[in-house]
């Protein structure tokens, strides 16, 4: 009787490990697709981010032209144009009135900068 106690707990026990190998395998492949579907949302998302800074150099490149006179603007290319115009003028403004703010150093004059600081305690003497 002992014999098949042991010889039935040996085939339970292999049961078990095949279950077991066959869960690790779904898990194992599980993690790769997951993986790899990651992967591509990445490269995805990086293709997005190089074309959305070739299309700002695209619509840079564009409005100097205009500027320059080499393309003509018309449509939407010419509405674009006259809104990027005004918000430059804007920001110029803008700038200006910061710089008449600040003062000619770049630095805002307040109350604390302009009062006068105490003076230094002069260091003790130093022993030889």
């Amino acid at each position: 009787m002992d014999k098949k106690r042991k010889e039935e707990f040996s085939k339970q026990m292999h049961a078990l490990w095949e279950q077991t190998t066959v869960k690790w395998d779904e898990v194992k492949e599980a993690v790769v697709r997951s993986y790899q579907a990651g992967r591509v949302k990445l490269d995805v998302l990086l293709l997005k981010r190089e074309a959305e800074q070739l299309f700002h150099k695209l619509g840079e490149q564009t409005y100097r032209q205009v500027k320059a006179k080499k393309i003509a603007a018309t449509g939407p290319l010419q509405s674009l144009v006259k809104k990027l115009d005004k918000l430059m003028r804007q920001i110029e403004r803008e700038e200006k009135q910061a710089r008449r703010t600040t003062g000619a150093g770049g630095k805002k004059a307040s109350a604390s900068t302009s009062a006068k600081k105490p003076a230094k305690k002069k260091a003790a003497p130093k022993k030889a």
